[in-house]
């Protein structure tokens, strides 16, 4: 996406409310407020809590603030909620400096660990740090449900905008949080509750750290609801007038029993919140090598409770204050009163703005794969019609030409004579220029064949990655070139000695020389790869040979390789050890000949 539009609208999707907010940007890069919208369609009986799927009530708002004439804005930007994401750090070896390759070895670690099948499933991953001896890298790996992300673009799309990115609220958040030099000098905690899930994001000088927890404002409205026998409805109702945090110690209970009472629950449920921000330090700092943090920011809707932050304060032994997100934005004096009491509820509406402002820290992407391809499509539109026009009007020029031509030729013979010649010479020209035309066709269709064979080995790698049993593990897997291991050691026992035909220097050595001729062109593609490893088997409850002819069985149905049997000879050399006695691994080789050769 551009970073030069104009106008923005950003809307950050909760589990219960929208906020949505219109930035213009001015040539110098600043970000204005044009206009914000707040809309919270809250928590009903019909609400599903523990759901991850996108309510009816968040789509029909969603279509009613699109529907609404209060922006103007044609581009959106959209975050959903953590609870509608799940959010992965993994450690990856930093083997190689090439960045495809890199990319190749995340892909590879994203669809092993996907919590959804793959096909409904739209991810995007990041790297977010390199260790101190730069031997690993830290990698963030989103995973949102297709379903999701769909619905959401499909109403935007309706309501005649365009979609520019779609992330979820962590990542922006950070992003607006580093733009608010958060964690800048020291490292520093970002605490968002919201509605269904907490959020903890730590801020360690350009570090990332994010972990989910399921305990905000919808636990305290549970626990309500529970005491008193109320309705999901009656008991958020009653959290909103009464909820406060209760201190507890020499802090006085309120003179409302039912206060009191409410005050309780939100203090039991917001200390098991502590707990979990303990352990989340803890894991930070033994498995992140992070520095401890230094301060809280408190963000989210469920934060506004009374005393929240004095009870974190005494907790954490921290300072903590609200979050203000909006230092780095320039507000109207119009919007700045009714803005002042939902602006901590606005870090991740800022964050999606950022993202046309400049380069952001985090710049994942969870647009889905159809419309990627669309986007793809439009950007070769112009180059298409730019190629089809210079063509057309080559093709006028030279009928032009040619009608001149023939004009000429009917008016004088000897003038005739002359520009035939011409017209021989520009029928040379043209083709030489259509040569060239196929020449370059043939080149294009050279390097895709090229591109397409790139695409093999990460099929090969993953495609067998899956057929492999449990009991399985590779030692090595390459590629052979020319004839198969066996097929090269029978060969040198049939070549001949001196004497016979070969002896006179006549039919022997035309032979061979041929025969070498043949092994020097086979040896320019890869037709076999080997795979050498072990299968380690209970032999009380599975027989070794048994996992590997499983083993085999599944290469089979890759698609890969040729099909296996014994009147297939040559194309599937194996190599088996059983075990020895009182020993449970075994050893195998299989050289298995690709369906379709690649080339060196």
């Amino acid at each position: 996406m551009g970073k030069n539009n104009s106008t923005v609208l950003c809307i950050d999707i909760g589990s219960d409310t929208l906020k949505a907010a219109e930035f213009a940007y001015s040539h110098e890069g600043t970000m204005d407020l044009v206009n914000f919208e707040f809309i919270d369609f809250g928590c009903t009986d019909a609400v599903v809590l523990e759901s991850q799927e996108t309510s009816v009530e968040m789509l029909l708002s969603l279509k009613k603030l699109l529907a609404e004439n209060k922006f103007t804005s044609k581009l959106v930007n959209v975050s959903l909620s953590a609870q509608s994401a799940l959010i992965r750090f993994v450690k990856l070896p930093a083997l190689t400096d090439d960045e495809n390759k890199i990319n190749q070895i995340i892909e590879f670690e994203a669809k092993q660990n996907s919590p959804f099948p793959m096909d409904k499933t739209v991810w995007d991953a990041q790297i977010v740090g390199v260790s101190e001896d730069s031997t690993e890298i830290d990698v963030m790996i989103i995973y949102v449900r297709s379903e999701e992300v769909e619905s959401v673009v499909k109403l935007i799309r309706e309501s005649g905008r365009k979609i520019g990115n779609i992330e979820v609220a962590p990542t922006a958040g950070y992003n607006a949080c580093r733009a608010n030099m958060v964690g800048e000098n020291a490292c520093e905690m970002i605490l968002n509750i919201g509605g269904h899930c907490s959020t903890l994001s730590f801020v360690d000088s350009g570090k990332l750290f994010e972990r989910t927890i399921p305990i905000a404002g919808h636990s305290i409205t549970q626990q309500i609801s529970k005491e008193f026998g109320l309705s999901l409805k009656e008991a958020e109702d009653l959290k909103r007038r009464h909820g406060f945090v209760a201190l507890g110690g020499a802090y006085e209970d309120p003179d409302s029993e039912v206060a009191s009472i409410v005050s309780k629950i939100v203090r039991n449920q917001m200390t098991r919140l502590h707990g979990e921000i303990s352990r989340s330090i803890n894991l930070y700092r033994a498995h992140q090598k992070g520095n401890k943090p230094e301060k809280l920011y408190l963000a989210g809707g469920s934060s506004v409770m009374e005393y929240m932050p004095r009870f974190f304060e005494e907790k954490l032994k921290l300072p903590v204050e609200y979050l203000n997100p909006f230092q780095i934005v320039s507000v109207s004096e119009a919007i700045q009163e009714p803005l002042a009491e939902l602006a901590h509820l606005y870090s991740e509406v800022i964050g999606l703005g950022l993202r046309n402002v400049g380069v952001c820290p985090v710049e994942v992407s969870l647009v889905p794969e159809s419309l990627r391809r669309e986007r793809i499509a439009k950007q070769k539109d112009p180059y298409f019609y730019a190629s089809a026009f210079a063509l057309l009007l080559c093709l006028g020029m030279t009928y032009w030409s040619f009608s001149k031509q023939y004009e000429t030729v009917h008016q004088d013979e000897i003038r005739a004579n002359r520009e035939a010649e011409k017209t021989k010479l520009a029928t040379k020209q043209v083709d030489s220029a259509y040569r060239k035309l196929n020449s370059s066709v043939g080149d294009f269709q050279q390097a895709l064949d090229m591109l397409k064979e790139r695409d093999f080995w990460p099929e090969l790698f993953n495609k067998t990655q899956a057929a492999v049993p449990a009991e399985i593990w590779f030692s090595s897997i390459h590629p052979i070139s020319g004839l198969s291991t066996a097929a090269r050691k029978s060969k040198v026992a049939e070549v001949p000695q001196e004497g016979g035909f070969g002896g006179f220097g006549g039919f022997g050595g035309f032979g061979a020389r041929r025969e070498a001729e043949a092994q020097k062109t086979a040896e320019q593609e890869y037709k076999w790869i080997e795979f050498n490893g072990y299968i380690r088997t209970n032999t009380k409850d599975k027989d070794p040979a048994q996992v590997y002819n499983e083993f085999k069985a599944r290469l089979e149905k890759t698609g890969l390789f040729k099909h296996f049997s014994i009147a297939d000879g040559d194309r599937m050399i194996q190599n088996f050890k059983l075990a020895p006695s009182g020993s449970n691994i075994s050893s195998f080789r299989i050289e298995a000949e690709l369906l379709t050769p690649i080339k060196r």
